[in-house]
């Protein structure tokens, strides 16, 4: 099954890589950030699981976060990646 047969999704369901104490969360940290974001979009109801060891005390830099860019708009992101306090 993919999104070309079925374009709409009843519910997704994924992990988190880190979630904070304000259920703020990373995901994409194995960089399938794109193809987890299409899905997301396809579905009515998008649930993130997690377990303890995604718990921290705050989003941070426990890991590299990897970017996906497409050839669409590369250079306004590679420029606003760029200008991220962090980078």
């Amino acid at each position: 099954v993919t999104l070309d047969t079925h374009s709409k999704l009843d519910v997704a369901i994924d992990g988190a890589d880190n979630v904070d104490p304000g259920f703020n969360l990373v995901k994409g940290g194995g960089g399938a950030l794109l193809r987890e974001k299409m899905v997301e979009l396809a579905a009515d109801k998008f649930i993130v699981i997690v377990d303890e060891s995604k718990l921290c005390g705050g989003l941070g830099p426990t890991f590299p976060i990897p970017v996906e860019i497409t050839p669409f708009c590369h250079e306004h992101t590679i420029r606003t990646i760029a200008a991220l306090p962090s980078c």
